[in-house]
């Protein structure tokens, strides 16, 4: 492809620890420059020529009509009991945002918010009593979050807003006179900042004004900590802080009843900065502690509170060596705990006394169970649930039931006829990796025909890909094509040691990981280098450009979706400082180098065989800046003029996180659309697959 916009290449080359560092499309960082701007309408009119050039069963409406159509179910929260009131979101099969609702004791129900078009609802809590409501929102997804409190009887606003709260938690007193929350508040002598640095706890009173705002924790720490803050049980205040998102936690207790609330006296329980810990404390002060500490994939240990001292502490459940701890809750005289086994949730119920297994649950399939929010006061539970083939329900369960029960189950289209295929394959080092294959059924039992195939994965922050619908994933697999996604190293799919094998100096496992299962697929017939295709997000993201830098020619098509891409400058950007504990700091010499080992921006040769590449990013992203994709983009494109077409695609009103429906739909058939054109998937097809999928079971 030619006629690329031009941007002048600089000879920029800086000298760091020693290194020579080239970065010749250093102007693109300046968002706002002129020149920019004009490279970045340039580049829209090149991608929009592009897929108006498509024939027309490939068009991207026509994707977008198709994702619309999967995409329309009405969605349900897990609903949360406060006082004699529910609180739930629901989002209509037409609706572009969720509503808040509210429901009474008498079950009449009401919206209690609705937002407009431009603002995004980030997080809400209702009081203990369930008089009141602190919701955080923000605009055109910026998440820069904004808290506000209102009357739940009146829905009028009873406290002033408060700004750089970013998902702050929120932690009512037992009374509902005021709640714990945590804001970004420079350091005494520094600029006030917009930056999501330099948190802290405060003590917020109703009415009282933003200027009685107490400070009780959080001064001395480093810049990128992140603390959450939450109360247990009417009594125990806990403050958790992490030095860095993938990073362990410390963990402090203090007891309401011993000090006034302003001033609480913490003091340490035993907690790590390596571990990952969660903790939760009942009425007769039993402390539930989940931890990675001594056993990376997860136990639970139990300990009695006096005052705000804990301890000692016990193994109350021990480690599964086969399957991953995912959450845990008390519910009556029990505790539900869901692990993750080969990718898949189970939830099992224990004695809240003794630990000793009860039964297990059974669940509506082979999913994931996204969210679970018990009722301690009546001995229930609400989980919400997927897999990759139905949209999320909310479930129930009740204290020695078998099987959970729908309580809103998923709405009608669930079911779809895709089938999934788990394997094993070995890494470049021999490690084996487990993948998940998502497609028609037949296409599963049946490999004598390659099919364009979409790669995708995480691999980062010890976070795990587990089944979820996805409408986009939905309609490749029902126009004929696969999805693969392995459990790369760097991700949590096996563990807090699977984390750490693909992170800071061992980042690479992630990307051989990933590469050795575009070959196994290749190798075993499932697809060919012309029908494979990669897509990433985020880290995910950072994982597509190694990739196609490091084996361009395992691929046809690649989709980075806002990605991180230069790892020499990415601390200097976005939410960058709080990943040094994933990635590693340019700052130190030994760090610079596992980060100039596989940064993408810093691998681009002059080659001709690189996959055609997307680059997908929004305006208002927050987390991870778009200029990396700016300069990946400017230097691919610099590097193979006459090469497969590399693109570049802004959105606007868009950020990392939640958006409108309509704005998810619209991105996904993008990048479905142009990774369906480049590997040879037709939607013109798709029904035609779905007959024959639903004829050969």
């Amino acid at each position: 492809m030619t006629g690329y916009p031009h941007v002048p290449v600089e000879s920029l080359v800086e000298v760091v620890h020693g290194r020579e560092v080239a970065d010749p499309f250093r102007r693109l960082e300046a968002a706002g420059d002129p020149a920019t701007t004009a490279w970045v309408t340039a580049q829209r009119h090149l991608t929009d020529a592009y897929f108006s050039a498509l024939p027309p069963p490939e068009r991207r409406d026509r994707w977008q009509a198709r994702i619309r159509e999967l995409a329309s179910n009405e969605r349900v929260s897990p609903p949360l009991h406060r006082g004699d009131r529910m609180f739930f979101t629901r989002t209509g099969a037409g609706d572009e945002l969720p509503r808040l609702h509210v429901r009474d004791s008498h079950g009449r129900e009401r919206v209690l918010l609705e937002l407009g078009p431009a603002l995004v609802l980030d997080r809400w809590d209702p009081s203990p009593d369930g008089h009141r409501l602190a919701y955080q929102t923000s605009a055109h997804g910026d998440e820069r979050s904004i808290l506000s409190v209102l009357d739940v009887d009146t829905g009028e606003p009873v406290d002033g807003t408060v700004d750089r709260v970013r998902y702050s938690p929120i932690a009512w007193l037992p009374d509902g006179s005021g709640f714990y929350y945590v804001r970004s508040a420079p350091e005494p002598g520094e600029p006030t900042s917009r930056r999501p640095y330099h948190r802290r706890v405060l003590l917020r009173r109703i009415g009282a004004g933003a200027e009685t705002d107490r400070l009780v924790f959080g001064l001395g720490f480093p810049a990128a900590t992140s603390f959450q803050v939450s109360v247990h049980a009417d009594r125990w205040l806990v403050v958790q802080a992490r030095d860095g998102v993938g990073a362990g936690n410390r963990t402090w207790l203090a007891d309401l009843r011993e000090q006034p609330a302003h001033t609480p006296r913490f003091r340490p329980i035993g907690s790590h900065p390596d571990f990952s810990d969660e903790l939760s404390i009942t009425e007769e002060g039993i402390a539930y502690l989940v931890t990675t500490d001594g056993a990376p994939r997860g136990r639970i240990c139990t300990a009695g509170i006096e005052g705000g001292s804990a301890g000692p502490w016990r193994e109350h459940i021990p480690e599964d060596p086969q399957a991953v701890l995912a959450s845990v809750a008390v519910v009556g005289r029990e505790l539900l705990v869901v692990r993750a086994r080969r990718g898949i949730h189970e939830l099992t119920a224990h004695d809240r006394t003794t630990g000793r297994p009860l039964r297990v649950v059974r669940l509506p399939g082979d999913g994931q169970v996204k969210a679970v929010t018990p009722y301690p006061e009546r001995a229930q539970l609400w989980l919400e649930y997927t897999d990759y083939r139905v949209p999320e329900g909310i479930y129930h369960y009740r204290t020695g039931d078998e099987a959970v029960r729908p309580h809103i189950a998923a709405s009608a289209g669930s079911g779809h006829p895709v089938a999934t295929r788990h394997v094993t394959y070995a890494s470049t080092d021999g490690t084996a990796v487990r993948m998940i294959l998502i497609g028609p059924k037949d296409a599963l039992r049946d490999r004598s025909r390659p099919r364009p195939t979409l790669l995708t994965g995480y691999g980062g922050f010890g976070l795990s890909v587990r089944p979820a619908y996805d409408p986009s994933l939905i309609a490749w697999a029902l126009a004929g094509g696969l999805i693969a996604i392995p459990a790369v190293r760097g991700g949590g799919e096996e563990g807090e040691d699977w984390h750490r094998a693909g992170s800071r100096e061992a980042k690479q496992n992630s990307f051989d990981d990933f590469t050795a299962a575009a070959r196994w697929l290749i190798d075993q017939g499932w697809t060919t280098p012309d029908q494979l295709g990669l897509l990433g997000a985020s880290n995910g993201g950072l994982l597509a450009g190694a990739a196609l830098t490091q084996h361009p020619h395992l691929y046809r098509a690649a989709v980075c979706v806002a990605p991180l891409l230069d790892m020499v400058r990415y601390e200097s950007f976005g939410l960058g400082p709080s990943w040094r504990q994933e990635y590693g700091t340019a700052d130190h010499p030994d760090e610079l180098g596992w980060l100039l080992s596989y940064s993408p921006y810093h691998h681009v040769q002059r080659r001709d065989d690189y996959p055609a590449v997307l680059f997908q990013v929004y305006d208002n992203d927050t987390r991870v800046d778009p200029l990396h994709a700016r300069k990946m983009c400017a230097r691919l494109q610099h590097a193979n003029p006459a090469g497969r077409p590399v693109l570049f695609e802004t959105r606007p009103d868009m950020g990392h996180g939640p958006r409108a429906r309509s704005q998810a739909v619209s991105a996904a058939a993008t990048t479905i659309a142009f990774l369906a054109h480049e590997t040879g998937l037709h939607l013109l097809c798709g029904e035609e697959a779905v007959e024959h999928a639903e004829k050969t079971g």
